[in-house]
């Protein structure tokens, strides 16, 4: 088993791993940010979120993710660790660091 909860939607889940039906409803629309530097990889997640009828965008390092998590709140970051310009965990603590970051925490 495994739970899945809506952000501030107070709404969670559990669902039967393997289960062929799983009701995602919860979390449609949810906004997501994939931050992933191989092309490849961003089209296959993005295949897999979009049928989780997520919304999603689209960083191609963390130097990117930062910039865009200025000027948009998300309920769930997708951050790769190895990246060109900046890798993930730079950009989490950059994030995590950032007091107008929705993301910020007070003591890491």
């Amino acid at each position: 088993m495994f739970r899945l909860s809506a952000a501030d939607r107070g709404t969670v889940r559990e669902v039967q791993v393997g289960s062929s039906e799983i009701d995602l409803s919860p979390v449609y629309g949810a906004r997501v940010l994939l931050v992933e530097d191989n092309e490849m990889n961003r089209e296959v997640a993005i295949g897999l979120l979009e049928d989780a009828h997520l919304s999603i965008d689209q960083a191609e390092n963390g130097a990117v993710a930062v910039d865009l998590l200025t000027k948009q709140a998300y309920d769930l970051v997708l951050m790769d660790m190895q990246m060109p310009v900046m890798d993930g965990i730079t950009a989490t603590k950059a994030i995590r660091s950032n007091p107008a970051s929705p993301l910020f925490l007070s003591s890491p």
